[in-house]
């Protein structure tokens, strides 16, 4: 199934934090989301101010803020971005089955929904008990943690596994998405992109987000 109009999320992950209500007010009237990498060194080996680019996005626009955390205890971080629309975190960095619950739980008592992500080689069949209690899964198509990666193919190809799986939630893909890929990425049945490079990069924000929709 192509999607013809996906919904954009630009990550401000290469935004300086001075510059992220420029870039976000320039582009606001095309996106649909603004995507909050939060990073704490030790899941991946990056670090951001998450709370800090938050709440910038949060100041910038009115445009619902989709949080992604790659951090190594999520339940402590959740309380922090209340009022995101969207709070998800990685599977790989849970323990128990008790635990993930009990995250989704929090995520659902702040108002957001509920996302799993995933990393490139972790499988499906991972998430596949949660697939009922979540609204979204991120589908990482390259390693987490740094922008400007190039997309890994083969991630793709659990989106078709997700919705074999009887998923009809939000799919998000994040990582190395560009004017370039863009049109294999919407092949399959995807809700969200995410792009950060692809866009701030380019000489025309706008433009690279019309032509990625």
């Amino acid at each position: 199934m192509v999607k013809s109009l996906v919904k954009i999320s630009p990550s401000i992950l290469s935004v300086p934090i001075e510059l992220v209500p420029e870039k976000i007010n320039k582009v606001e009237k095309n996106i649909d989301y603004i995507h909050i990498d939060v990073m704490d060194g030790k899941f991946v080996s990056n670090k951001t101010n998450g709370i800090e680019m938050f709440l910038a996005g949060k100041k910038s626009s009115d445009k619902p803020l989709d949080v992604h955390l790659m951090v190594e205890n999520p339940i402590k971080e959740i309380e922090k971005y209340k009022g995101a629309e969207i709070i998800t975190f990685h599977i790989e960095a849970v323990k128990s089955e008790e635990e993930v619950l009990e995250i989704i739980e929090k995520i659902h008592s702040l108002g957001a929904k509920a996302g799993i992500s995933i990393k490139p080689n972790t499988d499906v069949k991972s998430i596949k008990r949660y697939l009922d209690e979540i609204e979204l899964v991120l589908v990482m198509s390259v390693e987490p943690g740094y922008g400007g990666q190039k997309l890994i193919p083969e991630t793709l190809e659990k989106i078709s596994l997700l919705r074999n799986a009887g998923f009809e939630g939000l799919i998000e893909v994040d990582g190395g998405i560009n004017l370039d890929n863009c049109k294999v990425v919407k092949e399959y049945d995807i809700d969200i992109i995410v792009a950060g490079t692809a866009i701030f990069s380019a000489l025309d924000e706008n433009e690279a987000i019309l032509k990625i929709k």
